[in-house]
């Protein structure tokens, strides 16, 4: 019985090789800059010379990044009256589980927790839904409230 010896792997394993390299220095560059941009939204949450709802935005910005996994924009909106302040933002596409977005928001919290004179926070983690007709909209998926000086919480999920 005569074996073959089978030649030409040689090209075609580096070819794959090279094709897995070439993915992985692009999705580093990626990170990479969006590392970048988180850092400059954090030292414009510090400058208190901005509005509070430029500060807190940058705050988000800073922990979330300013595109999603999807590399959509976060669209991150606050408001304030007084000192209550709403946050709005689009989740990660893959944030379909209430713990994602539950870490998400935690980590928004920690980012504003500087800031001052805020009494009541609410925070709208929206996503993408699509209703029976096919249509997409950002609706909130996740909402929780704050009333910073009775240190109450109170949290509500939209399904």
């Amino acid at each position: 019985m005569e074996y073959k010896v089978k030649k030409g792997c040689g090209i075609g394993c580096f070819g794959l090789i090279t094709l897995i390299v070439i993915v992985l220095i692009i999705a580093a560059s990626i990170d990479t800059n969006n590392k970048g941009d988180k850092k400059g939204a954090a030292k414009k949450s510090l400058d208190t010379s901005l509005p509070i709802e430029e500060r807190i935005e940058n705050a988000v910005l800073s922990v979330l990044g300013e595109k999603n996994n999807m590399s959509k924009s976060r669209a991150v909106n606050v408001t304030s009256n007084d000192n209550n302040v709403t946050i709005s933002f689009i989740a990660d596409e893959s944030s379909n589980n209430s713990s994602s977005l539950e870490s998400d928001i935690i980590d928004v919290l920690e980012s504003i927790k500087g800031i001052e004179n805020l009494n009541t926070v609410s925070i709208n983690a929206q996503a993408m839904f699509i209703d029976k007709y096919g249509n997409t909209s950002a609706d909130n998926a996740l909402t929780v409230s704050i009333d910073i000086t009775k240190k109450s919480l109170k949290t509500s999920y939209f399904k």
